[in-house]
């Protein structure tokens, strides 16, 4: 059985899709882990306005934290539209019972349409308790100079203003700059002791609804990976520009980003035939590591030889899993004991993982091109990060998991 990282949203309802539960799920997702949801208001809304809101009963909040908390075990937790004082108040209380782990704040207070979301009296109930419970609070410009009381148009301005917000006791504050900072598609993160910018590419498109929604629940998505906070916003901001680069027209006002940019949908029908390539398409010259995520090998078996060109050895009973050139074993990653609670299964049944790391980032992008052509779909883009590393995610035929990575650090040895 498979296993997943558990991410809770404590939102509202957008009825349009783009925002909201429906977008935090739909970003953590996309992210990597499954997404939980408590519902703490609903709207009547689409991409033009929202019209009407109507906030649940406390004690009906409180019965579905209750029924989440008593189950899942919660590797982050994000909190979005909370509308009232009372609902803030009674989601902290919860939140603060439980010493709930990586909570990502976005103190979300107007939509993109105009319309106000969180009542004046829960703005201060907000900064009082539950920005002190925070891993991270994420403000955009407009909600920051509401929460401060300061004029933010660059990025000095940002940072005072962070450094303000970060005194309501949260860990850390992102700063989202959008279109309104001097220097547009620029983010500001604040950890208490250092400021990190996070600059990326500014598109002009009205289909940015859901934006903030889906960066935050990317971020706790990251963070529930394990992932440090300055990398979680870093992939999370990558993941945020490509599904706004990939935005949807639809709707006569703001659309949305498009979670699921990275896939191109189903197979319909019949099972697509894993042809067995005589000789291997790819180069092994220099391959330092060869890693895949993998689930079930057995039945990935006949695409990773043909593809690969390489002999799988499995030896369960020694937990080994290699992949043979023919005379040397190119790598090797096998289970733990220690790791079986998140496999549920026993150990040689299921492995963690495989992965490639290459020469070069020219090399990452042929063997992408490679692998697609033999019918294993591309995940996301080719993303290159500041350390020279670039890598992506593709899939094979089985749904198992291929990340491809080019560490300088590693490779260049």
């Amino acid at each position: 059985m498979a296993y997943l990282k558990q991410v809770l949203t404590i939102a509202t309802s957008d009825s349009g899709g783009g925002a909201g539960i429906q977008g935090d799920i739909k970003a953590m997702q996309a992210n990597g882990v499954f997404g939980l949801s408590v519902l703490v208001a609903l709207t009547a809304q689409n991409t033009r306005t929202v019209s009407a809101v109507f906030s649940l009963p406390i004690d009906f909040i409180e019965a579905q934290l209750e029924a989440v908390f008593n189950d899942f075990d919660l590797g982050a937790v994000k909190t979005g539209m909370l509308f009232s004082s009372e609902i803030v108040e009674a989601v902290s209380k919860k939140l603060l019972d439980r010493r709930v782990r990586n909570l990502v704040v976005d103190p979300v207070m107007i939509s993109k349409s105009g319309c106000e979301l969180l009542q004046p009296a829960a703005v201060e109930k907000m900064k009082g308790v539950l920005f002190p419970l925070a891993r991270l609070v994420t403000p955009n410009i407009h909600e920051a100079q509401r929460l401060t009381g300061q004029e933010i148009k660059t990025l000095e301005d940002a940072k005072q203003a962070a450094k303000t917000i970060q005194g309501y006791g949260s860990e850390a504050v992102l700063i989202k700059g959008g279109h309104l900072l001097s220097e547009p598609a620029t983010d500001l993160l604040f950890d208490g002791k250092q400021f990190k910018i996070f600059r990326g590419e500014f598109f002009e498109t009205p289909n940015t609804h859901g934006t903030g929604c889906t960066y935050a629940s990317a971020i706790a998505a990251h963070l529930a990976l394990g992932t440090d906070l300055s990398e979680a916003v870093e992939n999370a901001k990558g993941y945020l520009t490509e599904a706004i680069r990939n935005s949807l027209s639809i709707g006569g006002g703001h659309g949305p980003t498009h979670h699921f940019y990275f896939i191109s949908g189903p197979p319909i029908g019949k099972k697509k035939e894993v042809k067995t390539l005589s000789r291997s398409p790819l180069s092994f010259q220099g391959l330092k590591h060869l890693a895949l995520w993998v689930m079930d090998m057995t039945r990935s078996r006949a695409f990773y030889e043909g593809l690969l060109g390489l002999k799988v050895v499995w030896e369960p009973d020694s937990d080994n899993v290699y992949l043979s050139s023919g005379e040397d074993n190119l790598a090797l990653h096998s289970i733990s004991p220690k790791d079986l609670d998140r496999f549920q299964q026993g150990v040689g049944q299921f492995l963690d993982h495989f992965g490639f790391i290459v020469e070069s980032p020219q090399q990452v992008e042929i063997i992408a091109k490679k692998m697609e052509e033999a019918g294993a779909p591309i995940l996301n883009p080719v993303r290159f990060h500041r350390d020279g590393s670039c890598s992506f995610y593709m899939a094979d035929p089985d749904g198992n998991r291929i990340q491809i990575l080019f560490e300088p650090t590693i490779s260049q040895k």
